[in-house]
């Protein structure tokens, strides 16, 4: 599952109550591990996820065409 939020909505904490919410409802749901990928690029994304618990446990090279 992907998710965002607009730009212009960024920055005003509806990214971190909506990535609690979905791993919150998760969890309920008897989820024991959650993983997420995230590019490099993607600072606010990375900076949103060192929020929360999550570990780095490796990285990856995709190549596109």
């Amino acid at each position: 599952m992907d998710f965002g939020i607009h730009p212009e909505f960024q920055g005003k904490g509806y990214g971190k109550n909506l990535l609690r919410y979905l791993i919150n409802n998760l969890l309920q749901e008897g989820f024991k591990y959650l993983n997420l990928a995230v590019t490099k690029e993607n600072v606010k994304a990375y900076n949103l996820y060192k929020n929360f618990p999550f570990s780095v446990v490796g990285e990856f090279t995709v190549y596109m065409l």
